[in-house]
């Protein structure tokens, strides 16, 4: 089993958040899909700090955000939106769609590659928020792009996030996103 010491950082930021937070006592309510990255990565962060959100499923592969419903909760129509007793926050991410976004998605690998010949973790020798973040945005574009065997590190550093126990609300939407990749590769079948 791993054991996992999330370090300083995040004593300080939940030391701070409980004490401090204007989010204390207040319902969170999280609109989203597991397939979309920022969804997984607001997911992974409440379960780390221990905050309890009340999630609602927004299938974006049938346009749910495209709804009155949900236009009236986020007039972006992109998710996930966040609801913290009716004043609403927004998140959104853009998927690298053509040659010159592939070219730097290369180029952020390579740059992460270089941080972790450096470090355990993206920030140092401990894990942290922008571990989680960027595990669940590089392993969604995993499913349409091939892994390259060039960034050993970062491959690495992917199989050290699969051990972590909040790993298991990425697998959930990374299998709901190939569910529907494969849908779009085969429409027919």
């Amino acid at each position: 089993m791993l054991k996992i010491n999330f370090g300083a950082f995040f004593s300080r930021f939940y030391s701070s958040y409980t004490k401090t937070s204007p989010l204390n006592n207040k319902k969170i309510v999280l609109y989203g899909d597991e397939a979309s990255p920022p969804v997984r990565f607001v997911l992974m962060t409440a379960s780390v700090l221990d905050i309890k959100i009340d999630y609602h499923e927004i299938d974006i592969f049938i346009g749910k955000q495209k709804s009155e419903f949900y236009k009236n909760i986020n007039p972006l129509q992109k998710v996930p939106a966040l609801l913290v007793q009716n004043q609403t926050d927004y998140f959104a991410g853009k998927w690298p769609v053509n040659e010159a976004k592939l070219d730097m998605l290369n180029f952020s690998l390579d740059y992460i590659e270089s941080r972790l010949n450096k470090n355990s973790w993206l920030a140092g020798d401990e894990i942290s928020l922008a571990d989680m973040c960027l595990m669940s945005t590089i392993t969604s574009v995993y499913q349409i792009v091939r892994r390259s065997e060039k960034h050993k590190k970062v491959n690495e550093w992917l199989k050290k996030c699969e051990m972590l126990p909040f790993y298991e609300i990425n697998r959930r939407g990374l299998e709901r996103l190939l569910k529907f990749v494969e849908m779009k590769k085969h429409p027919y079948i």
